[in-house]
């Protein structure tokens, strides 16, 4: 099966700071040259750096910030260049040593849409999706663990075997692993949390 992964509590810690130079660049499909890449994030007012070492997921508007035990976790991912690990500057910190903004270089189709309920929208050519109810598919499409969510592009979606990798890794913050969002009833999603 397939998984959308979302924080079970809003980690609400660090917020990117909009002056990053290319920030947008974690949305595009690739390798990216991580000596063009500078990111900076803002710790949230009344936060210190040690703060973060309650966290080993750090989710902010569809990126993923990881500590260097998710970062450990996912090295046979990065060693096929399915996901890449860029520096962030934490503004007034320096560059942090212990965590990561997660780059997953793929972008794939994970909507089953025979069993979503959903609607089409967009403009310009650009289509998108807005879903009362996403069903993910059972499998990727190729022999890949990890991916973009190509029809809804701030989801990151995890097979069952890294899915169970990383439940079994005993994150610090809680993560669900979503198999099926129901955004009208929540009692009907079906998900699981490492914890």
């Amino acid at each position: 099966m397939l998984y959308a992964l979302y924080p079970h509590k809003k980690t609400d810690i660090l917020s990117i700071d909009w002056t990053s130079e290319n920030y947008d660049l974690l949305d595009q499909e690739g390798w990216l040259d991580t000596q063009s890449v500078q990111l900076k994030f803002n710790l949230k007012a009344g936060k210190t750096p040690a703060a973060l070492s309650r966290y080993d997921i750090i989710f902010h508007l569809g990126y993923l910030i990881v500590s260097k035990k998710v970062k450990t976790l996912l090295q046979p991912e990065a060693e096929r260049r399915w996901v890449q690990f860029l520096d962030i500057t934490i503004n007034g910190h320096g560059v942090s040593d212990d965590f990561f903004a997660l780059h997953v270089t793929n972008h794939e189709h994970a909507t089953d849409f025979a069993r979503s309920v959903y609607e089409k929208t967009g403009f310009d050519g650009c289509e998108e999706y807005e879903f009362d109810v996403q069903q993910l598919k059972d499998a990727f499409d190729w022999d890949v663990s990890i991916a973009a969510d190509a029809d809804y592009p701030t989801q990151t979606i995890v097979s069952g075997d890294l899915c169970r990798r990383l439940m079994q890794a005993g994150l610090k913050n809680t993560v669900r692993f979503y198999h099926r969002i129901d955004n009208r009833d929540a009692e009907q999603s079906i998900w699981l949390a490492s914890e």
